[in-house]
């Protein structure tokens, strides 16, 4: 049976919908040998090697993004056009079921997390040739999405710094016609960069 405290302490730091990796569960004060009972329990369900959820969870890419932001100790942020389309400024709908989440940060995106089950891949950016890091730290340029009330918020650039990231992709990502169209439909951007 599992120790009552630790268990309480693992549903505070693994909500529904979110995902811890073993080191950073360990690194909260989780014992190896009460990780291993939850897992033989099927308290916690591995994901890919090392990483987990709970049980009953149903894991989104927005818990994946919010969990790898809140285990980081470096910024890591959505970028891009995922984020001009978080703030509803996206010009076209993704084709197909995957959706292509871009991340920003200044290391590497670890590798279990295009390993995690879901309908999206996760293609990083670094930041170095395009953001310094005080940008990067800079709360002026980022924005939150709530994606669940009693969860982590999602952190993404705002559209200023968005665009930016997005016109990184041109020609071999986004056509330049695709980046003229929301070039178009950002008329009221801040002259804040």
């Amino acid at each position: 049976m599992l120790n009552t405290d630790a268990r309480q302490q693992l549903r505070k730091l693994l909500p529904l919908e979110m995902v811890a990796t073993k080191q950073w569960l360990l690194d909260q004060g989780l014992s190896l040998h009460f990780l291993d009972n939850a897992v033989r329990s099927s308290t916690l369900l591995p994901l890919t090697a090392g990483v987990y959820c709970l049980l009953e969870a149903r894991v989104s890419w927005q818990g994946v993004v919010a969990s790898l932001q809140r285990m980081s100790e470096q910024p890591i942020h959505v970028g891009g056009l995922t984020a001009l389309e978080l703030a509803g400024l996206g010009h076209y709908l993704s084709k197909g079921a995957e959706q292509h989440i871009h991340l920003w940060s200044e290391a590497a995106l670890p590798t279990w997390l295009n390993r995690v089950p879901l309908n999206a891949k996760f293609k990083w950016h670094g930041t170095h040739r395009l953001w310094p890091k005080m940008t990067m730290d800079d709360p002026r340029f980022l924005n939150e999405e709530t994606w669940r009330e009693e969860l982590p918020p999602v952190t993404f650039s705002c559209p200023e710094k968005a665009i930016f990231e997005t016109l990184v992709d041109v020609p071999k990502a986004i056509s330049f016609e695709h980046a003229d169209e929301l070039m178009q439909g950002l008329h009221n951007l801040s002259p804040i960069i």
